[in-house]
């Protein structure tokens, strides 16, 4: 009985969110494209339920959707990344790259299926039976190309992701004031918890099926990982909110000839917006700013960028590190919640952050040097 339950929870974890994610969601949207990421996880936790239950007579039936199903999950979670970072919708046309190498191999080893006599695919699925025919070398083969496509995906997966994750993080300082509020972190920890399901995947396949037939403990840590992680990762996909500036209408890019005249007057249209301390809004993007001085939000990007030598986001935290200055001098005993938000940070990390790129001091540090001199 606790064998079963072991068994079924990761099931259950993937079904439920399989639903969840995809109920009332737009099809192309990333969480629906998760939730279907969790229908081909659901695949592989079912067959691993059935092979190891035992009912090998159902497993037997569905082995060549398994196979399939493993080679797919990996693929459409970086599909997934995508679609949060630098992909506007999933397209068929642009994603079947990903696609190829498990409907490849799973074409290919249904063949073996069908080439293969029933007692020799038997023998070769549940006591790893050596291949004495053509056939049964030919899937064997199949199979060893099924682990080292497997392998290649995981560490594209997670080198991929993590590389896609910085450039949207460094994209989004141009638009957001507050790279917390662009809500890179969560992405992040979504990769993170999918690495530890890709180290636990390659664990497992390495130790092979026939170390969990007669292991319970074995069981038990992979049910929990999975379970535990496979959760997390529904959870944080289900609140994950895309707000890509890659996906906002650029604006008419204004011609190369700007006058000294031009860059005058819009130096002083910011210096007006921010002196009514605009940057107190922690959700402050650079649309925003662009609206609130009549502006051009390609324009005014570049402006900062080339002017003041930093992104949108580094450019408006020094205004708010400034007001966390003038703050402190006149109440330093205030808690880091109330500061954070009293200076326009969305959160007590944001601070931090501001306050280390902007003094090279650690928060803590760079208060005591201004309880010392509060005046200066």
């Amino acid at each position: 009985m606790l064998k079963t339950l072991l068994l079924a929870f990761p099931v259950f974890v993937t079904f439920f969110w399989s639903l969840t994610l995809q109920i009332g969601q737009c099809p192309r949207s990333p969480q629906s494209f998760l939730g279907k990421f969790m229908s081909v996880a659901f695949v592989v936790y079912a067959s691993h339920f059935l092979f190891f239950a035992p009912l090998h007579t159902f497993y037997i039936a569905i082995d060549p959707l398994y196979q399939y199903a493993s080679l797919m999950v990996y693929p459409m979670f970086h599909i997934y990344i995508r679609l949060l970072t630098i992909d506007r919708r999933f397209s068929f046309r642009k994603h079947i790259i990903y696609l190829v190498a498990p409907t490849t191999l799973f074409i290919l080893y249904t063949i073996g299926v069908i080439w293969m006599d029933k007692t020799s695919y038997e023998e070769l699925i549940f006591n790893d039976g050596q291949p004495i025919t053509l056939a049964g070398l030919y899937q064997r083969t199949v199979i060893l190309f099924i682990k080292l496509v497997f392998l290649v995906q995981v560490v594209f997966t997670v080198w991929k992701n993590f590389s896609l994750l910085k450039t949207y993080g460094n994209k989004a300082g141009q638009y957001y004031s507050d790279i917390e509020h662009s809500r890179i972190n969560k992405a992040t920890l979504l990769n993170i918890t999918m690495l530890v399901v890709a180290c636990a995947s390659f664990i497992l396949r390495c130790l092979g099926r026939d170390f969990f037939t007669h292991e319970l403990t074995g069981i038990t840590i992979a049910s929990v990982v999975f379970s535990t992680t496979l959760f997390a990762i529904g959870l944080l996909g289900f609140h994950q909110e895309v707000i890509n500036p890659l996906f906002e209408k650029a604006d008419i890019r204004p011609s190369k000839k700007t006058t000294n005249a031009k860059t005058h007057a819009l130096e002083e249209q910011l210096t007006q917006a921010l002196e009514k301390k605009i940057y107190l809004n922690p959700s402050l993007t650079i649309r925003d700013l662009a609206a609130a001085i009549g502006s051009n939000r390609t324009y005014l990007s570049n402006y900062i960028n080339s002017a003041h030598k930093t992104s949108f986001c580094g450019y408006i935290n020094r205004y708010r590190v400034k007001e966390l200055e003038a703050i402190l001098k006149e109440q330093p005993q205030l808690s880091l919640e109330t500061l954070a938000d009293l200076a326009g940070f969305g959160c007590i990390d944001s601070l931090k952050r501001a306050v280390r790129n902007e003094t090279g001091m650690a928060f803590n540090d760079w208060r005591k040097q201004l309880q010392v001199h509060p005046k200066e």
